[in-house]
């Protein structure tokens, strides 16, 4: 699965920064504030997503499985 993520990274950067694939394709590269903006929103969204997977664990009641 990591080998598959980083090969549709690589492909999309390629499709993205490569002149050629910029004619077949009509992309245009980020800068790096855009990028900066991305990487920014992602760490935030992990880190909302941790907490609240810390909370429900958190105040998870243990189930009466054993009735």
């Amino acid at each position: 699965m990591i080998g598959a993520l980083g090969l549709s990274t690589i492909l999309l950067l390629l499709a993205v920064y490569l002149p050629f694939f910029n004619r077949l394709m009509p992309t245009v590269p980020l800068t790096a504030i855009e990028w900066g903006v991305i990487i920014l929103l992602s760490i935030m969204l992990v880190l909302v997503n941790e907490g609240i997977n810390r909370y429900v664990l958190k105040t998870k009641k243990p189930s009466k499985a054993g009735k």
